[in-house]
């Protein structure tokens, strides 16, 4: 889990203009617009192989963590945190058996 969360900070670092250490400058609406798309895209692709649904909460997680990555003035070092959080939260609720309520919800909106 950790080695494809690896990957995929890779990858965002791949869909920036700029190296890691450098300071690139605001790209246009364009390039934003297909940054966010490609961010969707990666998102959905990773979890495509596995489910329908974790396809859909792909494409919804990696359009929000792009929205944050704009919102946060480029700064990936928060989309990372928030990622972490996500996961250990999840983990967790499924750790200590209380997740019943969210699957519950999955599979009344998925079917």
């Amino acid at each position: 889990l950790w080695l494809l969360a690896a990957q995929a900070l890779g990858w965002c670092w791949a869909l920036r203009a700029a190296g890691p250490n450098e300071i690139s400058p605001s790209p246009d609406a364009f390039e934003t617009t297909l940054r966010l798309t490609a961010g969707t895209v990666v998102g959905t692709l990773a979890y495509a192989s596995i489910s329908a649904a974790l396809a859909a909460e792909g494409a919804a997680v990696g359009l929000l963590f792009g929205l944050l990555f704009l919102q946060q003035s480029r700064n990936l070092w928060v989309n990372m945190i928030a990622h972490v959080v996500a996961d250990t939260v999840s983990l967790s609720l499924i750790g200590l058996n209380w997740d019943g309520w969210l699957d519950a919800l999955g599979r009344g909106l998925v079917g």
